[in-house]
């Protein structure tokens, strides 16, 4: 039903990925971490889609998200903290730099509803179905 995209892998999927982040990247001289984009959870219910992507350590004014026709986009920017004076990093692992997530929604929801919220390293997206959308119980009647 979703369409996922994820930066940098031309949206083919998990075995895509994983070549592409072990074996493609390296050989380029790239890290597979540097590039890796937040593992995201798309569900539905019989009332709406829901969107979770883990964001440890993000903060709301760094999220951005857009529904644009039928793609909703999650973007966010993580910039490098600054050692302090006389400080020096041992080792540094955290991904910096900006990220973007992109899934096709399907015909039946409402983009004009959506509501977002963000708690605990964790940004839930709820898209609701419209109306005719949503399965309904047809009574029969009996003569």
């Amino acid at each position: 039903m979703f369409e996922l995209t994820r930066a940098f892998t031309n949206g083919r999927g998990d075995t895509f990925d994983r070549v592409w982040s072990d074996f493609a990247l390296p050989a380029l001289g790239f890290s597979a971490q540097a590039v890796r984009v937040p593992a995201a959870d798309v569900y539905e219910t019989a009332e709406e889609i829901v969107v979770e992507v883990d964001l440890p350590g993000r903060k709301q004014e760094e999220l951005q998200i857009k529904v644009d026709g039928d793609v909703l986009t999650i973007e966010a920017e993580r910039k490098a903290e600054r050692a302090q004076k006389g400080d020096s990093y041992q080792r540094s692992e955290r991904i910096v730099g900006k990220f973007a997530r992109s899934f096709t929604l399907p015909a039946n929801v409402d983009s004009t509803r959506t509501a977002a919220k963000y708690e605990a390293g964790v940004l839930q997206i709820r898209l609701p179905k419209r109306e005719e959308a949503k399965p309904r119980t047809i009574k029969v009647d009996v003569k």
